[in-house]
């Protein structure tokens, strides 16, 4: 049942892609929305709030009853989970979902396969064959979900991040799945840039932190700034615009307070401590 979407730019009509033996076109208010989530979701600042904002942004741009994020191993363990709204899935449907989501020809050809593109159940089996599963009886018709998008957000080999729209009253078009295909590398880097701001504004918490615990005075930081540079006295005095003795004595009060007796001690001394954890580079 599955077949690749083709698709390409018409200079004059903008993006469009062939499905199902016809052609799909994006209008122009399409495009401006895709332009719109994509500033939003860029302007995500930390990676704690960043699943959340993503679902909110998505609603808009991809109308759904519920939508959910999925962050799981290559073994199947749930890592991370969010729903918009917030409230729209039951603890105990929930935990009948988490039991039968193996039963979920999607998820299952995910797992085996790594499929990127934006797929429907539809894609895979008969609506009345979806109806018989259990997965379906105890789970997504006691929450509603009758229609269901799915599209992997690029990541990791070890790491499974994929989003799933849900509706009621009516299946997603090639419309949506082509904003769903638009979207998805854009979702990647947004991800990746929140992670990397909230690991770095951790690491400068950590440095500040740890300068105000051994009392550097703001000199004392610029100046030690400069030594883990490698910078030399002569070298930190002429970017500082002070004399050589003047940076000769405030490298001693480093050394002092840190508690060290070089110059790569003192350099490693505010260093944010490793295994801090990095962002998940693709």
């Amino acid at each position: 049942m599955l077949g690749a979407p083709e698709g390409g730019v018409d200079s004059q009509f903008g993006v469009f892609f062939a499905a199902g033996g016809g052609m799909t076109r994006l209008s122009q208010s399409d495009l401006y929305a895709v332009l719109g989530f994509i500033q939003e979701i860029d302007g995500v600042k930390e990676q704690a709030i960043f699943p959340d904002r993503l679902l909110s942004s998505l609603a808009k741009l991809i109308p759904s009853d519920t939508i959910c994020y999925d962050e799981m191993s290559a073994d199947g363990a749930k890592l991370a989970r969010s729903h918009f709204p917030v409230d729209a899935v039951p603890e105990d449907a929930e935990a009948a979902c988490d039991r039968l989501v193996h039963q979920h020809p999607m998820v299952s050809h995910y797992f085996l396969t790594r499929d990127s593109r934006a797929l429907t159940a539809s894609d895979f089996v008969s609506r009345r064959d979806f109806k018989r599963l259990e997965l379906y009886q105890d789970c997504y018709h006691r929450i509603g979900w009758e229609y269901q998008l799915a599209v992997l957000v690029p990541s990791a080999r070890s790491l499974i991040r994929a989003l799933m729209f849900n509706r009621q009253r009516r299946d997603y078009s090639d419309r949506d799945r082509m904003v769903a295909e638009l979207i998805r590398p854009h979702i990647a880097q947004a991800q990746l840039a929140a992670q990397t701001r909230s690991l770095v504004h951790g690491m400068v918490t950590s440095v500040e932190r740890a300068a105000e615990a051994h009392h550097l005075t703001r000199r004392e930081r610029e100046v030690l700034d400069l030594v883990a540079e490698g910078l030399t006295n002569r070298e930190i005095a002429d970017a500082l615009f002070v004399s050589d003795r003047t940076v000769h004595k405030h490298v001693e009060n480093l050394f002092r307070k840190l508690g060290v007796h070089t110059r790569m001690a003192a350099a490693r001394a505010l260093s944010p401590s490793p295994g801090g954890g990095r962002p998940d580079t693709r």
